[in-house]
């Protein structure tokens, strides 16, 4: 249970959202100045009735559990080098379902975090069921693994040789696409042997599908320079999913930290900078006051101006919050009787058969096979009854805001393409479906930053991290999230989230450690 909250108490500290950012901010506070006496205070603002912000597990009145819980917002560990979502996984003795790189170390220097279930399949992410749209026609495995593997060591290629400030992946993929057919002395895609020379339509779909979802972006939006592929990110190439989903890590670890949270307190507006301190005013009208003010709302909440601020938020700021990429990943689950796939298939792709093939616009193109990739849970042993087995669906831009505007529809479809690439009477009917609505949910308008296209992310940190304002020692207004997270540091990543709620919670503990030394 949270520590009873009164409107009448003036807190050391007001953290606004009870998301992994804002959670982990409280905790570090808490802990930073647990030895002060008088101890500071804090209370963490929540305009939801739960824990977790952006992660959220869906309940067995959405889907029943097994095969859910699943993780409808953020849903693996991706990396275990120096990642503060690992230390909190392992703070509340969370398990690890499983790994797809076993060799690598954790952020304590031994061997992968105690808990990785080893029985967890990690072949399946290099076996696909693809088919060509929108003709539906198999592709060979063998085929579609080879262009993964090109694939991957073209955008390494992209990134070294036509990564730029202001060029957008798109833009450096034609470049080297011009590059390879020049070094070949050809302009024709094909030489007479069957070697390909420039980027083929395979290819190009496999480079599109390792960075488009981790950005949640198409390619024209995406930085040449800081895109993110999938398995590469900057704490290590492997990932992990936690039992029982990432929010009840959140969740477990905010009880563990004895953090206060405030559910149904919707912020409306933020006053800071005086010298008696800040203040915050809910939407039922409860004015909340505290020396300091850390704000973890999402970029896009701070860009839609729902939330007011005074005085407002410096040119300098604004400008660099909007610059960031507004990544749409949207998720749709469809549950089924029984599997029609591959065995050992770790997804299902359609594959555009040209590069000038328009993708659907209303289903996603892209599915993984839930329980090959540790994103179920597993039936116990002495189950009786229907088994069900899990797709999951991935889709942004405008694909994405289809699937929330009418999920039913946008399942009906899925299956009818389903239909097209196994059979009409091999894929039965969805018992059960659900998507997110990270993109429509006034708390969150998006799902997550991305590296601007525009110029390096990295450039706008100074601006995005600044203590507001700038000389004072008391009112302070700071922000954290995973967008306040350079490209080395997990923009767009929940650990990059953990990492930067930790980062400023430090911050302001400082200042009550040494109030002489932050007054100079």
């Amino acid at each position: 249970m949270s520590p009873t909250l009164t409107d009448s108490s003036r807190f050391s500290l007001l953290v606004l959202g009870a998301g992994i950012s804002g959670i982990s901010a409280a905790a570090s506070f808490l802990r930073a100045t647990s030895q002060l006496l008088p101890r500071p205070t804090v209370a963490v603002l929540e305009a939801s009735h739960r824990i977790g912000g952006r992660l959220k597990t869906s309940t067995p009145e959405e889907l029943p559990c097994p095969p859910g819980p699943f993780d409808l917002g953020g849903a693996w560990v991706t990396g275990f080098s120096n990642n503060a979502l690992v230390h909190m996984v392992k703070e509340v003795g969370a398990k690890f379902k499983g790994a797809s790189d076993r060799s690598t170390n954790d952020a304590q220097g031994s061997e992968l975090p105690d808990g990785v279930d080893e029985s967890t399949e990690t072949a399946a992410e290099e076996i696909s069921d693809a088919f060509a749209y929108p003709s539906f026609q198999p592709i060979p495995q063998a085929d579609f693994a080879r262009a993964s593997d090109r694939a991957a060591k073209l955008l390494m290629r992209v990134r070294a040789e036509f990564g730029a400030p202001g060029r957008s992946l798109a833009q450096a993929v034609e470049l080297l696409d011009e590059k390879l057919q020049e070094e070949a002395g050809l302009r024709d895609r094909d030489s007479g042997d069957g070697e390909v020379l420039g980027i083929d339509w395979l290819t190009l779909a496999r480079m599109k599908a390792a960075t488009e979802p981790n950005d949640g972006l198409p390619f024209e939006e995406v930085s040449s320079l800081e895109f993110e592929e999938i398995g590469n990110s900057p704490t290590g190439s492997e990932y992990a999913t936690v039992e029982g989903g990432l929010a009840s890590v959140v969740k477990r670890y905010a009880a563990l930290e004895s953090v206060p949270v405030q559910f149904g307190a919707h912020v409306e507006e933020v006053m800071y900078g005086a010298v008696d301190g800040c203040s915050v005013r809910t939407k039922d009208g409860t004015v909340w006051t505290a020396d300091h003010v850390i704000c973890t709302f999402p970029h896009t909440v701070l860009l839609s101006r729902l939330v007011t601020f005074h005085p407002p938020l410096p040119t300098a700021f604004t400008s660099a919050l909007s610059v960031l990429g507004r990544g749409t990943l949207s998720k749709l689950i469809l549950l089924f009787p029984h599997r029609f796939w591959t065995p050992g298939a770790g997804g299902i792709d359609l594959v555009l058969e040209t590069t000038h093939t328009r993708p659907p616009r209303d289903f996603p193109a892209s599915f993984l096979v839930a329980e090959a990739l540790g994103l179920t849970e597993p039936y116990p042993d002495d189950h009786v009854g229907e088994r069900l087995h899990a797709l999951v669906g991935f889709c942004w831009g405008d694909v994405a805001r289809a699937v929330e505007r009418d999920p039913e529809e946008a399942a009906r479809r899925s299956v009818e393409a389903l239909r097209k690439c196994y059979g009409e009477d091999k894929v039965p009917t969805p018992t059960h479906v659900l998507s997110t609505s990270w993109i429509s949910s006034p708390l969150s308008l998006g799902s997550y930053a991305a590296a601007p296209v525009s110029t390096l992310s990295e450039t706008l940190l100074p601006n995005l991290r600044a203590i507001l304002p700038s000389t004072g020692t008391v009112g302070t207004l700071r922000f954290a999230g995973e967008w306040t997270a350079g490209p080395e540091d997990g923009i767009g990543y929940a650990h990059g989230g953990a990492r930067e709620g930790k980062r400023v919670g430090e911050e302001v503990a400082r200042y009550f450690a040494a109030p002489e030394a932050n007054n100079t």
